[in-house]
């Protein structure tokens, strides 16, 4: 059985339902996202003899299917979660796109494949599933649970860029993509600069495509800030625009936002979130299936929840930071990666020295010291993984019981690597191997649930012109300098597009589009906070440690520390456990 909602984006008539199938009735496909080729892809199908009865991009899949049999998906440009089921051959290929925008979960009980877009509908046959605890240390190191694993035992994502082929009840899963880290010549990076212009501007040129009303998320950063100059040049009309602001002034871009909107004059739409957005916290909970803890799902869905009133697609600027170095992180781990000229000896001496001074000091100190320390003697990915995200191994330690920590079978470390020597073309650079997490990790774990989970909660869906396959294929390519120089992140992006951005924007430092949790933990959040995590329901599961919870609030709430992120992981895994697991 194939089952299939529709959000209507292209083509619009019942000649796009779904389930659709070709015209002998024995290759059927559901399908959801977008394929943003498909028209050059429908005319060479034509070229082919194919005959097509409707405009949809769906139609044109199962066309490419019937001609090209499974290498199709090489020729697929867009977001997509597919299942294509073919009568005469008995075999149903289900296939991701290669980053993973779209989500595919599925579960085979007693012989039988069940797959979804969302967890919570494998729950109906898996009623009283198991949680997998080996999946826990990963979580709340990064906030998320990465493929193929989920909460449930018994029920896996599919990784991106993979299919999964079941025939004769058995199972084999494929990778049919990965980035490639293939240098590439350049007589300059004004030449380079000049043909990433035309790749980028094909790619918000494909994704303005629509039969619905369309928009862009202005966030007053760089990347979505480029993304509305060069739309509005393609757009015959003002482009519709969607900016959400923060009471706290730390965390606004509004005013910036304003000066892009008013430079291309825009149809500008402001919103204002209070901490009263942690409403949405159980529901999308619910939607994600499992604990997840980046907080701007939640900024994320109130902007989306506004913008859907108005229109039904929205670009945003997701990609840009992983795709040019443009997180701090770039920087830091580059430094740090000229100290590994230094004897490991001498490294090794000053790690100590941090590890042993850290045991005379408390808050802040008392965890930045061994930070120091594991940066010194760390590798990459373990760098990566403590600058960048939430609770370090050695605090895992502290969180979980000893049994448990010492049996946990499942470590991001491990995990980054194995992705790593996956790739048929690896990273030759340092910077290199941070776009490599980036895009094989901390995007389609984290920053592309978020942004499915967020946006199609409410119907809404969100396009990203610099995750399209070209822009990933032209930026692996760069050399390093291109992307950091001097110093300046995002080099060739500012040397290229700067010039169509107010100077305040560029001279601004960079914001993210997290939550104030720091503040709103100590504030107006504290009470939800103490009464979801200290309930009996969390204080009673055998692998938590209540007094590292417990030293965690304090230290925060007595400004010894700023835990907020780390408070944060523990609210989403006790709410998710007693509105979502509990309940069932």
């Amino acid at each position: 059985a194939l089952g299939f909602c529709r959000l209507a984006i292209i083509d619009l008539s019942p000649s796009g339902h779904q389930p659709m199938s070709n015209d002998g009735g024995n290759v059927s496909i559901i399908f959801n996202g977008e394929i943003y080729n498909y028209k050059h892809l429908r005319a060479q199908l034509e070229q082919h003899g194919r005959r097509f009865r409707s405009r949809t991009d769906t139609e044109v899949i199962l066309a490419a299917y019937e001609e090209y049999g499974t290498p199709f998906l090489e020729h697929l440009r867009g977001m997509f979660a597919l299942a294509i089921w073919d009568a005469k051959a008995r075999t149903l290929l289900l296939a991701r796109d290669r980053l993973g925008k779209k989500p595919l979960v599925y579960s085979i009980q007693n012989g039988i494949l069940y797959f979804s877009s969302e967890i919570d509908a494998l729950l109906s046959v898996i009623p009283k599933p198991e949680i997998n605890t080996d999946v826990l240390p990963l979580y709340f190191r990064t906030q998320c649970i990465p493929s193929p694993h989920t909460i449930y035992q018994g029920i896996s994502k599919l990784p991106p860029g993979h299919s999964l082929e079941w025939k004769g009840g058995k199972a084999t899963v494929s990778r049919y993509w990965s980035p490639r880290f293939s240098p590439k010549t350049h007589s300059s990076i004004d030449e380079a600069g000049e043909e990433f212009e035309r790749i980028f501007r094909e790619a918000i040129r494909l994704r303005l495509q629509s039969d619905v009303p369309l928009g862009i998320f202005l966030s007053g950063g760089f990347d979505s800030s480029i993304i509305t100059a060069l739309a509005a040049a393609e757009s015959p009309t003002p482009v519709k625009t969607f900016s959400i602001g923060f009471q706290e002034q730390s965390h606004d871009e509004l005013p910036l936002a304003r000066l892009v909107a008013d430079r291309y004059h825009t149809e500008h739409h402001e919103f204002t979130i209070s901490p009263s957005v942690a409403d949405m916290l159980p529901m999308l909970l619910r939607h994600c299936g499992e604990p997840f803890a980046d907080s701007s799902i939640i900024a994320t869905a109130a902007v989306a929840k506004e913008t859907r009133q108005f229109v039904t697609v929205a670009l945003n600027g997701d990609g840009g930071d992983e795709n040019f170095a443009g997180y701090e992180k770039y920087d830091q781990l580059a430094l740090l990666g000229r100290l590994d000229v230094l004897p490991r000896s001498l490294r090794s001496f000053a790690a100590q020295c941090a590890r042993i001074l850290s045991r005379y000091t408390t808050g802040n100190m008392r965890r930045k010291l061994p930070t120091a320390s594991d940066l010194l003697s760390g590798n990459l990915a373990t760098r990566y993984l403590d600058l960048f995200f939430v609770f370090r191994e050695r605090e895992l330690k502290e969180l979980f019981s000893e049994d448990f920590f010492s049996t946990a079978s499942l470590h991001s470390e491990t995990l980054l690597q194995s992705r790593l020597d996956a790739l048929d073309a690896g990273p030759k650079n340092n910077i290199d191997m941070i776009t490599a997490f980036d895009l094989l990790y901390y995007l389609p774990e984290c920053l592309l649930v978020k942004a499915d989970i967020s946006s199609m909660t409410y119907s809404l869906e969100a396009r990203s012109p610099f995750l399209d396959q070209e822009v990933i294929q032209f930026t692996t390519s760069l050399p390093p300098e291109y992307k950091i120089s001097g110093g300046e992140k995002k080099f060739l992006l500012r040397k290229r597009f700067g010039h169509l951005l107010p100077p305040e924007l560029l001279r601004a430092p960079k914001h993210g589009f997290d939550l104030p949790v720091n503040s709103w933990l100590r504030g107006p959040l504290h009470s939800f906070l103490r009464e979801r995590i200290f309930d009996h329901s969390i204080r009673s599961l055998s692998w938590l440690q209540p007094e590292a919870i417990e030293r965690l609030e304090r230290e925060h709430l007595s400004h010894q520390a700023h835990h907020g992120i780390r408070l944060w992981s523990l609210l989403c895994f006790a709410v998710w456990y007693q509105d979502v697991y509990k309940q069932r």
